[in-house]
Order: C-alpha cells, then structure tokens, then sequence
C-alpha cells in the first residue's frame, strides 16, 4: 500500500523507539493500526453506498437505451453495387 520496504520499516520502528521510549511505541503503533482499520472500514462502507446508489438509480439504463437508438444510424448496409457504379465514371476519366 505504501511501498515501504523493510529496512525503511525497521528505520521508522529504531526511530519511533528512540523518539517515544519503549513504553510509549506499543500504545502508538495500536492507535495507528486502529486508525488505518477505522479508515479502511470508511471507504468500503462509502464504496459500497456508491454502488448501492449507482444500481438503485439504475444509471446504466439510460445510457443503453440511447446507445440502442442510435446504432441504426451508425451502421448502415453498404450498397457496393451503387458504389461501384459512382465510382466507375471516375475511374473510366483518369484511365483515358
């Protein structure tokens, strides 16, 4: 998640135990473990609520059924026969 390594670790653990002592650094890095769950616990419960939200509005509908109305203007049937004889006149021009 951060990208910390172990000596970087073990550096942060060596400083927090010289900075806070050893009786303080235990209650500290409990703390921190709580607040990082608290935080997790947050976001999943605010992603879950979004998603919750996204399939009751059923946002995806709308968006399906334009798309459904404009795929007959998209893709039409090519007519090569008509191509070809618009095309020919042309070709017959740069030949002679």
């Amino acid at each position: 998640m951060f990208d910390i390594g172990f000596w970087e670790l073990a550096l942060i653990l060596g400083m927090g135990l010289l900075i806070l002592g050893p009786e303080r650094l235990p209650g500290l890095v409990s703390k921190i473990g709580r607040w990082i769950g608290k935080a997790r616990r947050t976001a999943n419960f605010l992603r879950r609520q979004l998603e919750e939200e996204i399939i009751s509005a059923d946002l995806s509908k709308p968006i399906n059924q334009n798309i459904d109305k404009s795929k007959p203007n998209l893709v039409t049937p090519l007519n090569a026969d008509k191509v070809a004889d618009d095309i020919k006149p042309v070709s017959d021009k740069k030949k002679s």
